[in-house]
């Protein structure tokens, strides 16, 4: 056999060898931990809440799938028989355990779900069995804080102005509300404005006993936005 060719086959053999131990001792320690990190992250499930109806028929669970990285949420989902909803919940990157849920079952086919987490507001669902989509998400009311009653120059007439905390949903959780109608009465019309925090504060005018002006105001002062409210 010529020598140059079995220099050239050890020479092959050894480059092999030596890729093959890179391979070995590098590359496949990297993959396995990158696949660790990765089961952990996105498909491990952990079942964090089995609840069950008042006569012990309805069961639907609670499951943490995979873990939140660094301070992002955490994803969930909630299983009744095949369907399910999947949500996020932002608990500033702690784990999850039952406490970020709790179920108040108002029926044996209905119940209502709350999660909550350290960096949102509650997220409330409805359960109801009966429905061909049983889960549903639902905004609530959960807290109004009056902050401010106006009266109308004659005293007829008034503007309440309540911070509203809603739980999760399409709308932004912290809003204003200015309810408004006869003084004494039981405010139910009202004007509402979102993200608030865009506002330093407010300012109400009243034009005459009637109709008064809403004028949202910057740290200056300066009128950024203006509502108009019209009392019959």
């Amino acid at each position: 056999m010529n020598p140059d060719a079995n220099i050239q086959k050890t020479k092959m053999k050894t480059i092999w060898g030596c890729l093959s131990s890179f391979i070995l001792v590098i590359v496949m320690p990297i993959l396995l931990i990158f696949g660790y990190f990765y089961y952990q992250m996105n498909l491990k499930e952990q079942t964090l809440l089995v609840s069950h109806s008042p006569d012990q028929e309805t069961v639907f669970e609670s499951i943490e799938k995979g873990q939140s990285f660094l301070f992002g949420p955490s994803n969930v989902r909630i299983n009744y028989h095949n369907q399910m909803i999947e949500r996020s919940i932002f608990n500033d990157g702690a784990v999850l355990d039952s406490d970020n849920f709790d179920v108040k079952w108002t029926s044996n086919d209905t119940a209502t779900i709350y999660l909550d987490g350290d960096e949102q507001s509650l997220d409330v669902i409805h359960f109801d069995r009966t429905q061909p989509e049983v889960f549903r998400q639902e905004q609530v009311e959960l807290e109004a804080i009056k902050l401010e009653t106006s009266l109308s120059p004659d005293q007829t007439k008034m503007i309440e102005v309540k911070e509203i905390t809603l739980s999760e949903g399409s709308k932004f959780p912290k809003l204003l509300r200015f309810y408004y109608g006869d003084t004494g009465s039981e405010l139910a019309d009202y004007e509402e404005i979102e993200k608030y925090f865009r506002f330093d504060s407010y300012r109400i005018d009243w034009i005459d006993n009637n109709d008064a002006s809403v004028s949202l105001l910057s740290s200056e002062n300066e009128v950024l936005e203006s509502l108009d409210i019209y009392i019959d």
